[in-house]
């Protein structure tokens, strides 16, 4: 999102199903793999990843050697997962031009079914909202909805404006109450852990705090989720 606002680039969304020949693509080398004991791997099945990389190299894409999901074409960034792609770039007859490309057969390689879903407003469960001063503001407004209805929290419920002391830290709490709450625990700290790496930052103290005993929680560590 930074990278588009300092380079006045329009970001939008594409999504890209698979289908059933996508994973079936000739490689460029020998590829090697440790499988789990008793577990056959069918012949010629390659990675889906894999053949999709193929398809763009046809296209001209290069593949970041920072990060392997991204792809740059021209001036257009192209960001990959699984079938959802955001693009970005400063001129808009190149993103015209990319779809295209994406959009027919070349080098034997099959044509992408893209489907371009405009100025993007959400990625990932990500609301994305572009402001008039240029920035953008990342929410998860139904991520916190369900982490609210989990906890069973009501509208009148108290809030707090600081997630949690750092001059406390949890603890194993051997022979504290044992958890007693009807709520899943590590489903709660997996939420808001996610919570916490994609739009709120300010919550990485305490959601590690409770990550720690996901394994045994006890009461103590119900009420610092909680709170």
């Amino acid at each position: 999102m930074e990278v588009s606002r300092q380079r006045e680039s329009t970001i939008g969304k594409l999504t890209h199903p698979w289908s059933p020949g996508i994973p079936f693509a000739n490689v460029e080398c020998d590829m090697y793999m440790e499988i789990p004991r008793g577990f056959k791997l069918p012949k010629g099945k390659y990675p889906k990843e894999y053949a999709l990389k193929l398809r763009l190299k046809a296209r001209g894409f290069v593949q970041s050697t920072i990060d392997e999901c991204v792809f740059y074409h021209g001036k257009l960034i192209l960001m990959i997962y699984v079938d959802d792609c955001i693009r970005m770039s400063p001129d808009n007859q190149d993103i015209d031009d990319v779809i295209a490309l994406l959009q027919v057969s070349i080098g034997g390689t099959r044509p992408f079914n893209i489907t371009y879903e405009g100025d993007i407003s959400d990625y990932l469960g990500v609301k994305v909202e572009k402001l008039d001063n240029g920035t953008m503001t990342l929410t998860q407004p139904h991520l916190i909805d369900q982490i609210i209805s989990d906890l069973g929290l009501k509208d009148n419920t108290k809030t707090k404006e600081l997630p949690a002391l750092s001059s406390r830290v949890l603890n194993k709490d051997v022979d504290g109450l044992p958890f007693k709450e009807t709520w899943n625990y590590r489903s709660l700290v997996g939420k808001i852990n996610f919570l916490e790496k994609s739009t709120l930052p300010e919550l990485a103290y305490a959601s590690h705090q409770c990550a720690r005993f996901s394994s045994d929680p006890k009461d103590s560590h119900a009420q610092a989720i909680n709170k």
